[in-house]
């Protein structure tokens, strides 16, 4: 079989295959001892360690690019000596022509990624659950929400006298990202005051649902990704 690094994960895998050896292992044994997550993002953070070598800058990317390694790799099915032979023939053509790559210990390599393929729960776990958590169109950026509220004054025949009445409206922004570009897009929804309570009541009761499965799961011992987020 032949395997082929996705362009968009070039960078982190030469980022990956020449670190240097006291950053792989630590590297490896925080793989180890990692806890699962809702997001590569925050999984990722768990391995940073400058002491060590190993940067939020490049880790971050590294563990997207292993993350899509463990999943092609569990949806093939493909033996693990048939998997590494490939990954490494792969690293190879990708690493052709770049000034460093002759420094590549390729047989350490191979056995730094069968030492991460074992170490397997922390990782597969976070890399099955990011990828479901972002299975959908648009994914909401909180941060970027509003409900921008204002008073609309109503005049009824002079205009230099008092406004007869006033109309408080408000409007709610979502903003989303989208699922193929991951770009931040937005819209706006008018919201009266009958609104906002309906709103704060369909919210309590999704609260409600959220506690009342988590104290399910607490129940049967399944941890619940996300928590910590």
């Amino acid at each position: 079989m032949e395997l082929a690094i996705p362009k968009s994960h070039r960078v982190a895998f030469l980022t990956f295959i020449r670190l240097p050896a006291p950053a792989m292992r630590e590297l490896i044994k925080s793989l180890k001892i990692a806890i699962p997550k809702a997001s590569l993002e925050t999984f990722s953070i768990q391995l940073v360690n400058e002491k060590k070598g190993l940067f939020a800058d490049d880790v971050i990317p590294i563990v997207r690019f292993l993350s899509s390694m463990y999943r092609y790799r569990a949806e093939t099915e493909i033996p693990d000596k048939e998997f590494l032979d490939a990954f490494v023939e792969a690293g190879k053509r990708e690493a052709k022509g770049i000034l460093d790559a002759d420094k590549v210990d390729w047989v350490a390599l191979k056995k730094n990624v069968s030492e991460i393929l074992k170490t397997e729960l922390p990782l597969a776990l976070t890399a099955k659950a990011s990828e479901l958590s972002v299975e959908h169109q648009r994914r909401l950026c909180p941060i970027n929400c509003r409900i921008l509220s204002d008073a609309r004054p109503i005049f009824v025949g002079d205009p230099k006298k008092d406004p007869s009445a006033v109309l408080i409206r408000h409007e709610l922004k979502i903003a989303f990202h989208e699922e193929d570009s991951g770009d931040v897009k937005e819209f706006y929804v008018a919201l009266d005051g009958d609104d906002l309570l309906y709103l704060q009541t369909i919210l309590w009761r999704a609260e409600e649902k959220d506690k009342s499965i988590r104290r399910l799961m607490k129940k049967t011992g399944i941890p619940v990704l996300g928590e910590e987020e």
